[in-house]
């Protein structure tokens, strides 16, 4: 669920934390530049987490890094609509 009360959804029994996001861009040199010009620091070097930018023929979330809390569950990944998500 969405909306203002979304954080009492939170599992923290499967994830712990983001660790990064993954978007995909014809240009990924540009696209990271100005992330890094608006952020006043590289997008890649986040508080807690991380933005890469992969070369795609369009511009697009692509992946999610999820910390997960299972060690047996680290390397899984599944697709969700497009986006592939990572549990390390």
């Amino acid at each position: 669920p969405a909306g203002p009360h979304w954080q009492k959804f939170v599992r923290r029994d499967v994830v712990r934390r983001l660790l990064a996001a993954e978007i995909s861009c014809p240009d990924p040199e540009a696209l990271s530049a100005r992330w890094h010009e608006i952020l006043q620091r590289p997008a890649d070097e986040l508080d807690s987490g991380a933005i890469r930018f992969v070369r795609g023929e369009e511009s697009a979330l692509t992946g999610i890094v999820l910390e997960t809390t299972d060690r047996t569950r680290a390397g899984t990944s599944v697709d969700v609509c497009g986006v592939r998500f990572h549990l390390r």
